[in-house]
């Protein structure tokens, strides 16, 4: 035997509040994007500085015993704010590191070997203001590596002028 419904579908769609559906939708996309940009930044943390993983693990605990579904409430975002506090002064760490490790290099191919291990924090603001102050010195170093090379390349070449000339090879520029 058939039930009768007490209500109809569209009882039930019109008694949706949807002002609510749209600030949920919202908040899941807000929180899908947070997981996107939360696991890359692990991910570049652990390529670039394995040592604070932990310190990012633990900064997802401002978001412990909240639920991400309350629109109503002020606890998401005082657990994001909670949140970026601590991803602030993990960047300020590798910021640290990555001058560190900017100052006790040597020559341009150091330097490169540095910002190749930091490449992908470089979005992040403290990292991109500490490599700020050494761009100058990449400029400079890679300068004299290309000048050195430069003068390398052409006391080989002029030696070997005469038997370019015999062998019918055309003339290199330096």
């Amino acid at each position: 035997r058939k039930r009768k419904l007490a209500r109809t579908p569209s009882s039930v769609v019109e008694g949706i509040d949807l002002s609510s559906y749209e600030s949920l939708k919202k908040r899941i996309a807000e929180v899908h994007t947070f997981r996107q940009n939360h696991e890359l930044l692990r991910q570049h943390v652990t390529q670039s500085h394995p040592k604070l993983v932990p310190e990012v693990e633990n900064a997802i605990t401002a978001f412990t015993g909240i639920s991400v579904f309350d629109t109503s409430s002020s606890e998401w975002s005082n657990s994001c704010e909670s949140y970026d506090s601590r991803i602030h002064t993990i960047e300020t760490k590798l910021a640290s590191v990555l001058s560190s490790k900017l100052a006790g290099c040597r020559d341009a191919e150091e330097m490169f070997v540095v910002f190749k291990q930091f490449t992908n924090l470089l979005s992040r603001e403290p990292i991109r203001q500490s490599v700020k102050q050494y761009q100058v010195t990449l400029m400079e170093n890679t300068t004299i590596a290309l000048n050195t090379l430069q003068d390398k390349f052409t006391d080989r070449t002029s030696g070997v002028k005469p038997k370019m000339e015999v062998a019918n090879v055309p003339p290199v520029t330096a």
